[in-house]
């Protein structure tokens, strides 16, 4: 790295640079708040997932430190990293070293700092800018929201940081609030757009304020932390009056008042704009996105804990609470205190632009896609299947094709957009009727198929699985046809429409075809639907050769069309077996 001569000197994130290289195997995680450093070691998995591993606070960096600064950078490393992450980072404990030494030992490893305090950064990245195997970067608004998603300008990175950890971990719609210096919250609405926040003195600065404008006491941390205490003693509870009669627990309760019920306020309004999202899939966003069904709430921060407390039920037993506001919004939310949303924020970005490199960097020709639409499918969902049928440079940058299996066409897709596609289809990857199957004959053992975690694809070598299987023997009520239906539906070309209009039992009878991998070679199966299982809404198949197998309606739906497509291979066509009751 090179030195800088001024704060505006460090390096900032700019991708694809930016992402972790492939040999990392430990990345660094910092937040420079007003009060505190927060770190945290981030490891990447198997899967390009980024996730954090060890959290640690520590003071900023002192004059003391800007002392060693001059003379023993790494002096200032031993001071701010545990033993153990040192080890970890860089291959020892005993930073002590000759600096040249400590450098041929050390990992390739990279530091990624949210900032709302510059000088802090700028300290830290002359620390680490001896090592020539490290990089450093200090994250910006943009890596975690765009303004189309809502950011505006000069929106604080640590509040876009919380809110993008919150999202990860629960879904949106996401709301956050910090108790810091300044008390901050954040909100998104189901969609993950910001829907904006509001900022407010902490209670250190109102305490402050206080002592210093007047002649009340100067209530340290450490009381007010004593005083929460007493309130929810197990044996002898003390909650704070709302009519207190001594001068400290008078300020006290009028500062955890304020924020309690302007905390129910901004939740009750949070809720209201979200009431009617709980399980909406957003086709703007292509796909299922992770829905925060449960509306959990995070508080974080140095004060996020006393936050956490004021806005559980009955204000945790910190405040006197009437019968009247016990009741309010209680079973509407959850609360849930994590100091570390920042680092979980950082490594969800890590994670989505690792991916986004991958796609850069590799063909993604020829790959299956899915979509989720407003217009329902023929599967009786909203998803859509398609291929990459072109891959191609526009302005510098990769843009794909799709052709989906309706033969509608999306052009010059990005490739953020294409990796959503992608990962929509894993998860809808079972649904495809392109995807061929394995299957192999046990004789007269009916033979399961297990799905391949690498390929995907149903691998009977693996033996028999019956978790889905029918059990002729046991408990599960079998429905049989209706009579006089078989025949008259036979003749209905739209198969999705029927299978979704029909009742269950009127699609028993019918034939299926589907493919299975045998050797090297594909094999078309016939069979036919036995009967349909009402606890598990599917249906028992019975293949020709005697395996059998359950079908999803989904399933159902593809290999009903797959058998109107190869219907004039079936040479028992005609057959219509008698189907029995369990």
């Amino acid at each position: 790295m090179e030195k800088m001569d001024d704060e505006s000197d460090v390096p900032k994130t700019k991708w694809p640079e930016a992402v972790p290289r492939e040999s990392e195997d430990v990345i660094l995680s910092i937040s420079c708040g007003n009060s505190h450093l927060k770190w945290a070691t981030l490891v990447k998995h198997h899967d390009n997932l980024i996730t954090p591993e060890v959290f640690w606070r520590t003071p900023h960096i002192s004059d003391e430190d800007e002392d060693l600064l001059k003379n023993n950078l790494i002096g200032v490393l031993v001071r701010y990293m545990p033993d153990k992450q040192q080890e970890r980072v860089f291959g020892r404990s005993d930073l002590s070293t000759e600096l040249a030494q400590m450098e041929s030992e050390s990992k390739l490893f990279s530091v990624y700092v949210v900032s709302t305090n510059l000088k802090q950064a700028a300290l830290l990245y002359k620390v680490f800018s001896v090592l020539k195997k490290c990089r450093f970067y200090l994250m910006q608004g943009d890596d975690f929201f765009t303004m189309d998603q809502g950011r505006y300008e000069n929106m604080g990175v640590d509040r876009l940081a919380t809110l993008t950890g919150a999202t990860h971990l629960q879904g949106s719609p996401a709301l956050v609030f910090d108790g810091g210096t300044a008390t901050t919250y954040s909100a998104t609405d189901s969609n993950g757009i910001i829907l904006g926040g509001g900022i407010g003195p902490g209670l250190k600065i109102k305490y402050d304020c206080l002592a210093n404008n007047t002649s009340l006491p100067d209530i340290s941390h450490s009381k007010f932390i004593e005083r929460i205490q007493r309130a929810q003693d197990s044996d002898e509870p003390q909650p704070l009056s709302i009519f207190s009669k001594n001068t400290e627990d008078a300020m006290i309760c009028d500062a955890f008042q304020e924020f309690a019920l302007k905390g129910r306020n901004i939740i009750s309004h949070w809720l209201e704009k979200n009431k009617n999202t709980t399980n909406e899939r957003d086709s703007k966003v292509d796909g299922v996105k992770k829905i925060n069904t449960e509306r959990v709430i995070y508080c974080t921060g140095g004060d996020g804990n006393i936050l956490f407390e004021l806005l559980k039920p009955r204000f945790g037993g910190v405040i006197e609470s009437s019968n009247q506001n016990s009741q309010n919004l209680n079973e509407n939310y959850i609360v849930q205190f994590n100091k570390n949303l920042v680092h979980y924020g950082v490594a969800d970005v890590l994670s989505k632009q690792f991916r986004y490199k991958k796609l850069y960097e590799s063909s993604y020709l020829g790959q299956r896609v899915a979509k989720c639409f407003d217009v329902e499918s023929e599967l009786g969902d909203n998803i859509y299947l398609g291929t990459v049928i072109k891959e191609y440079k526009n302005g510098g940058k990769i843009m794909y094709d799709v052709k989906y299996d309706d033969q509608d066409e999306e052009n010059g897709l990005g490739v953020a957009e294409l990796l959503v596609r992608l990962e929509t289809y894993r998860a809808h990857r079972k649904d495809d009727p392109s995807v061929v199957s394995s299957k192999k004959s046990y004789g007269r053992e009916k033979s399961a198929q297990v799905e391949s975690e690498n390929s995907g694809e149903v691998d009977i070598a693996k033996g028999p699985s019956h978790d889905s299987a029918p059990n002729k023997g046991g408990k599960r009520k079998c429905f049989p046809a209706k009579k006089s239906t078989v025949a008259k539906m036979a003749k209905t070309r739209d198969i999705a429409t029927e299978v979704n209009k029909s009742h269950p039992t009127e699609l028993v009878g019918r034939r299926v075809a589907k493919h299975f991998k045998i050797g090297g070679s594909r094999k078309l199966f016939f069979g036919t639907v036995k009967c349909y299982y009402e606890e598990s809404n599917s249906w028992f198949i019975e293949y020709d050769d005697g395996d059998e197998e359950d079908y999803s309606r989904s399933q159902l739906i593809n290999y009903l069309k797959h058998y109107d497509a190869h219907k004039e291979q079936d040479k028992d066509k005609e057959r219509n077996s008698e189907v029995t009751h369990d």
